[in-house]
This record gives C-alpha cells, structure tokens and sequence, in this order.
C-alpha cells in the first residue's frame, strides 16, 4: 500500500438525545485515502458519534456497507482494503450510524477518495469596528452663568454612539439625546450650590461597543454662584459730612466672579435712585450727584448684584451733613400755620446739637416752655391755646 499520510476531517456536529438526557453528541467521519488508491492499499476510517450505537461506511456507487467497530466509546474505526474491481477514486464516503431507539444519522467526509483534504482558510478575524470619534463640542452660554440657569452643549461625535458630559466640579456623567445622526443635546442647569466663581470645563465622552472617545469643550463655561459682598460703605453710619460733599462710595468683593451689573443693583439716597450715577472700577462703586447734598439727616441704601444674578446683603447707613465748620444749624418750626383755635395744641419742633436743653416762648402767652428731646438732636415741646390768648402776629422764640 502506497504511504499516505493521515488526515481527518470533521464532517459534521449535531445534538442527539441519549437515554433521555439532553447532551450534545459530535458526529463526523474520516478518512486517510488523500492520493488516488490502488487495489491493496488499505484505507483507516474513524467515525465519531454517540457510544453504543451500530455504525457503518459506504463507498459511493457501492451496495455493501461496512460494519466499523466501537473502538473506544464514542470513537468507531476500521481498515478498507482497496479490491481489484473497485472504482472509488473520487467517489464520496459516506456513514450511517443507527442510535438505541432506532433513529438514523447520516454522515459523509469532507474530502473524497484520492482527493486532498480540503484547505480551510483561517478564519478571518472580524475587523476592528470603526474608531468613535468626537469632531465638535460646543458650549452655548452667555459669559458668565449663575443659578438656575442653563448652558447648552452641543456635541458631534460618530452616529449611534453612547455620549455623556460632565461639568468639572458639578457631580456626575449626564447623558445626551441624538437629534440628528451624529449631533447630540443636552442641557446643563446650575445647581442651587454656592462655590467659587471660575473657569469650569466641560468635559464629553462617547462610547460605541469597546470603543471610547474623549474630548474637552473647546469653549470653557464660567460659573458664578456666589454673593458679591460689600466691604465698606461711605459715608458710614453716623458720620458727619461737611457741607458740599457730593460723593458716595461703596468697596466690594466679587471673588473673581463676573462682576457688578450696576442695571440690576440699588443704590438710593433718601430714597431717590442714584444708578444713573454711578460706575463701577476695581471693586469700587463711585456715586457722584449732580448736586451737593443738603445739610441734615440722610439715608444712603446699597444692594449689589453680580452678572449672574447673585445678589448682596442690604447695607444702610444713616450720616449728617454739617455746615462748613461743623457749626450744626438751629431750624425752629412750629405747626401754627393758621391761627389755632382755643384748646388746640401749639407745638414746637427744633432740630439742633444733640445732648443739649431747648425752652420755647410766645411774647405775652408762653415763657420758656420745656422741651424734650424725642430723637438725637430733634425737641419738641407743646402749649395748649387758652380762649384769652392772643396769639395772632407774635413770634415763636425757642434758646
């Protein structure tokens, strides 16, 4: 017998039921004949399928078929010496093996007799799926953002993907929704969290099957969510201002936020609106009026707001202008505009130094009538009308 080498080749696997179990069984059935055969060779054959069956080979174009013994369980084998009036060369092989209960599995070899095995091409690996990849990320805002108030991120990245952003310093991954195939949404809402006003990141990631992208927003998004807060106040509370001064000032601390927006501030003196005077440099704001403030009482309101909303504390303060020389001025009114009627009250008001005494007269009707002193440097005093009393022309004293 002409020298051949070995080769086996699986013909085929199916699943068959053995004693009631489900189990899977391989079936498949070789052969060495891989070079044309000559009467005498002798051809191995090995079946493999269930144990315990009967198993049986046939040659193409033959009637008989060939009892191939268990050999190992599971593992049939047997020799076929070529005959001289066989004509097998390029005919098929095929098996039969007939299981406990009767059913049929019918097999052939994959190469025919005197025919080379056949050459199975490696299996080609399946190719890398496409990188992801993200082309744009683009952040729509106004300068500065604060509470409450959304910033629009836009992303392009490889269509079908899983992307996701993350504001630095403000929790955790959001996902986007794809509108149009490669271009995602989402919109990003300051939370209610005071920190420091800065240069925050937004930073996107996409993600298809193992492939991951990574990119970071081209344009950065500023965050303020603290308070402006106001340091001093001039004049202060209790101040004496010399007469002519027509200047006020407020210092302030934005901490590197976005700044005063003096539109959305108050400022007011005596209650009158001051913003259309005022202008902010360097953390200060300068109010210069028109006119010199009026000598007396007045109140100075303040209450800054920053670009994004975030507003101060309110700060008051209550100052005197003086005349020049610190000289306080001595005003006397009385509400004695119309002659009153007997048993009516006059009263006298002096607003004057604080600390001090007041008396007040009418020539021929009140001498030296007590004061008192009802707020700091404001007195008062009253004298009830008697029906004889002339008081038509006369003046009001007070020392």
């Amino acid at each position: 017998m002409q020298s051949r080498r070995l080769a086996w080749v699986i013909a085929l696997a199916v699943l068959a039921t053995v004693a009631g179990a489900q189990q899977e069984v391989r079936y498949s059935l070789k052969h060495d004949a891989v070079a044309a055969v000559q009467p005498g060779d002798v051809i191995a054959i090995e079946l493999q399928g269930a144990q315990g069956a009967r198993a049986t080979i046939q040659f193409e174009g033959q009637t008989r078929e060939w009892l191939v013994e268990e050999a190992q369980p599971g593992v049939y084998r047997g020799d076929y010496t070529v005959r001289r009036d066989d004509q097998i060369n390029g005919k098929r092989l095929f098996g039969v093996v007939r299981l406990a209960d009767g059913s049929l599995i019918r097999l052939e070899a994959a190469n025919k007799v005197g025919e080379p095995e056949p050459v199975l091409a490696p299996p080609t690996p399946d190719a890398p799926p496409p990188p992801v990849e993200i082309t744009e990320v683009k952040v729509n805002a106004p300068e500065w953002i604060g509470m409450g108030q959304t910033a629009e991120v836009v992303v392009k990245a490889t269509p079908g993907s899983q992307v996701e952003y993350v504001v630095s310093g403000y929790g955790e991954a959001e996902p986007m929704r794809e509108g149009r195939p490669g271009e995602y949404h989402a919109q990003f809402l300051v939370p209610n969290l005071a920190r420091a006003a800065k240069e925050r990141l937004v930073i996107v990631r996409a993600r298809k099957a193992d492939n991951t992208a990574l990119a970071v927003a081209a344009q950065p998004l500023n965050l303020d969510t603290l308070q402006p807060t106001i340091l001093f106040v001039s004049p202060e509370t209790g101040d004496k201002v010399p007469a002519g001064a027509n200047v006020l000032r407020v210092a302030y601390d934005d901490f590197g936020g976005s700044d005063i927006d003096l539109t959305q501030s108050r400022l007011t003196l005596d209650g009158a609106d001051l913003i259309e005077s005022a202008a902010a440099s360097g953390n200060m704001v300068e109010v210069t009026l028109e006119q010199p403030m009026t000598v007396g009482e007045h109140t100075f309101v303040v209450q800054l707001s920053d670009r994004t909303g975030n507003r101060s504390r309110t700060v008051t303060t209550r100052f005197e202008v003086v005349p020049e020389g610190g000289a306080v001025p001595l005003v006397v009114t009385h509400n004695a505009a119309q002659l009153p009627e007997p048993g009516t009250d006059l009263i006298v008001r002096l607003t004057g130094p604080e600390g001090g005494r007041a008396v007040f007269s009418v020539p021929d009707v009140v001498a030296n009538r007590p004061m008192a002193e009802i707020d700091p440097g404001v007195y008062e005093g009253s004298y009830t009308v008697r029906r004889t009393d002339e008081l038509g022309g006369k003046p009001v004293t007070v020392t």
